[in-house]
């Protein structure tokens, strides 16, 4: 069954996530990019909160593709015992060495999401790879968020051919980017692990807005 990811970014956001029957809260600063962190500090107090009631998973920023940028953000964040660490892979730089970098980090036994970004042309053959460096999961997200979504940058086509590969490689895998309630419906036959909304689950389906439970619980229903 496929579960929801919602994207939180304080203590408010937190405790309303742990009233609803979302899978994961993932923690995300949407006001910094696609995959704004939060600090790591921060993670730790909102980990204190969760206190192991659900998964849980947190963004590293949008940083460079260069091993050296990559690999220490990712331990930090990894190391505030956050369930997984999601790791976008953007096409600009060393897309692959900064995979291959990662791979003792998961080594390691932390758990590593690798986010491709459907609007910049991803190189879906880079989910062997990342299988391949031991990488927990893989999902695709959207680096611009200007409204629009992964259905408006990659074919239907495309998509079930990325979750096809995931599952060909034993990953977990989401699905997000700017999805409202119309576009989740198309994605659900595909059955991924779960999909990631920020600004369908917000006031004024806004991302930067706060977080309205009743949008969540809109989109709770149609993963029954």
């Amino acid at each position: 069954m496929t579960s929801l990811l919602l994207s939180v970014r304080n203590a408010e956001e937190t405790l309303l996530a742990l009233q609803t029957q979302v899978g994961i809260i993932d923690f995300k600063n949407p006001v910094l990019g696609a995959l704004g962190a939060l600090p790591a500090a921060q993670v730790q107090a909102l980990l204190r909160l969760v206190a192991g009631r659900k998964l849980t998973s947190a963004t590293i920023g949008d940083v460079p593709m260069t091993p050296g940028l990559i690999v220490p953000s990712a331990l930090a964040m990894a190391e505030t015992g956050v369930d997984m660490v999601k790791v976008g892979i953007f096409t600009d730089g060393k897309p692959l060495a900064c995979i291959q970098a990662l791979s003792p980090l998961a080594q390691q036994g932390f758990s590593l999401v690798a986010v491709l970004m459907a609007d910049q042309q991803p190189d879906l053959d880079l989910v062997a790879a990342i299988a391949q460096a031991g990488f927990k999961g893989v999902m695709l997200d959207t680096a611009v968020k200007d409204g629009s979504g992964l259905l408006q940058h990659l074919k239907m086509e495309e998509i079930q051919r990325f979750v096809a590969l995931a599952r060909q490689h034993d990953l977990m895998v989401g699905l997000a980017g700017e999805l409202r309630h119309q576009q989740v419906l198309k994605l659900l036959p595909l059955a991924p692990n779960y999909i990631g909304v920020r600004g369908a689950a917000s006031r004024d389906q806004d991302r930067i807005s706060s977080l309205d439970v009743s949008r969540i619980e809109g989109l709770l229903a149609l993963l029954q």
